[in-house]
């Protein structure tokens, strides 16, 4: 983990010892909301088993049941794979390290990643020693991407190009076109198209269709070379019983598979009878259907925010995908702005813990901000929030 992230972290561990307090947290991963909907009957299902069934070893290349529901779910959305072209892993952060691990070994060594962007994707890279270059995407533009700029880096010997759907941490969709375009650029420079869809799936305008946008993986998939990693659970924000799924060529989904029962061995049982649960035919609808209502509380809860900020110095993005995106000063850039001062401050002051834009690997000349969580009840935190905002005049050089 980078310095500063290390830095912010160990900000909050401090805090804690000291003042015996749980701070309110902007960002939260975790968000438990009495109006939102979670598998909670699925989940207990799986919990419900017979104790004997947690004693053997079992492995993703194993688990034929649970691929097949899967790649029927996809069918229905005319998502033609294999069992070959699907892994399972334990959670989105390790099918991310696997995936990044196995394309190295397979000797991809120069990544072009868009920012902003999940922090262990760069950690992993520098710790492999691979050639890292970024395309930063910037507000002040849209999060707009220029093809003829980025058709001029693919050039440059790019072996994988890393993107986020929605762009991380701002709730920014990118069309099943722009995909198909992307796609497109990297079989003219044949190079791997490696999406990150752990936070997608959530578009507000309803383009997903049952659990999985069909039409945005299906873009992907026409890369000759490509990779996504999903994570329904993530989605669904189960942090505590979670997966993710890996789509790759052959050759690939059998180094992360190999690659995986040495990293963590094999899964823990319950993980596995919750995959069946919720990939079940009879219960897509159910499962839909919640994805559906978490996006409607997303919706509105945006637009609550959207009118508490009227008036002051700041605004939200633009979002339209997701459940995450960034309240951001309406003038100032996070080159202009004192972060670390502005975090220690909303913390000690107000009890109220921020992740500031360089944590998500944003762009310097993007606006400065933090993330918000738009699953998270309002009224947890907007008046904390609100203390933060009137001091923050006093933060900035």
């Amino acid at each position: 983990m980078s310095s500063k992230a290390d830095w912010i972290l160990d900000l909050l561990k401090s805090y804690k010892q000291q003042s015996l307090k749980i701070p309110i947290f902007v960002s939260d991963w975790d968000t438990l909301n009495e109006e939102a909907e979670y598998p909670l009957k699925f989940i207990s299902n799986a919990l419900n088993m017979n104790s004997t069934s947690v004693l053997p070893y079992t492995f993703s290349d194993e688990q034929d049941e649970i691929k097949q529901l899967v790649l029927k779910e996809l069918g229905r959305g005319n998502v033609i794979l294999a069992e070959s072209n699907l892994a399972i892993s334990l959670s989105a952060t390790a099918a991310l390290y696997l995936s990044i691990i196995s394309l190295y070994k397979q000797g991809q060594r120069r990544f072009l990643l868009f920012t902003p962007v999940y922090y262990s994707i760069i950690e992993t890279l520098k710790d492999l020693k691979a050639d890292i270059f970024y395309y930063h995407l910037l507000d002040r533009s849209a999060f707009a991407i220029d093809f003829d700029r980025l058709e001029n880096m693919l050039a440059n010997n790019i072996d994988v190009l890393f993107i986020s759907d929605p762009v991380y941490c701002v709730g920014k969709d990118i069309s099943q076109v722009l995909l198909k375009r992307i796609a497109d650029l990297c079989n003219k420079y044949n190079c791997y198209l490696f999406l990150d869809n752990t936070l997608g799936g959530l578009e507000w305008e309803g383009t997903a269709t049952g659990v999985f946008n069909h039409n945005k993986i299906e873009s992907v998939k026409s890369a000759e070379k490509y990779l996504i990693v999903d994570s329904l659970t993530k989605r669904m924000l189960v942090n505590g019983l979670k997966h993710a799924l890996i789509f790759a060529d052959e050759r690939l989904v059998s180094e992360i598979e190999d690659l995986a029962s040495q990293v963590y061995g094999g899964f823990c049982f319950p993980q596995l009878q919750l995959m069946r649960e919720l990939y079940a035919g009879q219960n897509i609808k159910e499962v839909s259907d919640m994805l559906q209502h978490n996006i409607q509380l997303i919706k509105a809860n945006y637009q609550l925010l959207n009118s508490f900020l009227i008036g002051s110095p700041f605004s939200l993005y633009e979002a339209n995908s997701g459940y995450f995106t960034m309240i951001v000063h309406d003038r100032y850039l996070s080159s202009e702005v004192n972060i670390e001062a502005q975090i220690k401050s909303c913390l000690y002051d107000f009890n109220t813990f921020l992740l500031p834009p360089w944590y998500f690997n944003f762009d310097d000349q993007n606006h400065f901000g933090v993330r918000v969580n738009l699953l998270k009840q309002p009224s947890s935190y907007l008046s904390s929030f609100e203390q933060c905002i009137r001091k923050n005049v006093k933060l900035l050089h």
